[in-house]
């Protein structure tokens, strides 16, 4: 459900999706200090939980 990156404990990301389960999750990762980036961002409103979850990082899905 959610992937790793970094060499150090300091620049670790962990990678959740935009999804009911990765949104429950993300409060949980914050509280140990962890930077979050929340992927498959869809949808304007998707953004705004992003940004209410104090996401670090958000990965749009831009369709053409």
């Amino acid at each position: 459900m959610c992937m790793v990156w970094g060499v150090h404990e300091c620049e670790c990301v962990i990678k959740i999706p935009l999804t009911f389960e990765g949104i429950s999750l993300a409060p949980k990762i914050k509280e140990f200090g962890a930077k979050i980036l929340m992927t498959a961002c869809y949808e304007p409103k998707q953004m705004i939980t992003a940004c209410a979850l104090k996401a670090d990082y958000v990965a749009p899905m831009l369709e053409e």
